[in-house]
């Protein structure tokens, strides 16, 4: 995580710097991802609709646990018992084979550009 300072001993978490780092990160590899407007965000988490190529749509939680999903629709906290991810990769990874190739086939454009560039 990287919207941490030091403060009384421990790291405080600017869960909304943190929410829009991931969102830039895997925006292009999804249909939408958002932060929540409807359920809260504390010191503690933030909330996250994130809707995948395939058309599903899950509500995820990030805190310092990780990523987690809670729902199976947006804007909702079902508890699903599932375990943290340690990334948004990983998550997405699981959830989404079309992320996976969308961010696959990203990465050989750039290694392409890279090769053309050295050439």
């Amino acid at each position: 995580m990287s919207a941490a300072h030091e403060d009384s001993g421990f790291d405080i978490i600017n869960w909304t710097d943190e929410a829009a780092t991931v969102i830039s990160d895997v925006k292009g590899h999804v249909r939408q991802i958002s932060i929540s407007t409807t359920l809260p965000s504390t010191e503690l988490e933030i909330y996250l609709n994130c809707e995948t190529l395939e058309a599903k749509k899950f509500t995820i939680r990030l805190s310092s646990d990780g990523f987690r999903i809670v729902s199976n629709t947006f804007d909702q906290i079902d508890d699903l018992n599932g375990f943290p991810y340690e990334t948004p990769y990983a998550l997405l990874n699981e959830l989404s084979p079309a992320y996976t190739n969308s961010f696959g086939n990203e990465l050989s454009r750039a290694l392409s550009n890279l090769e053309g560039r050295c050439d």
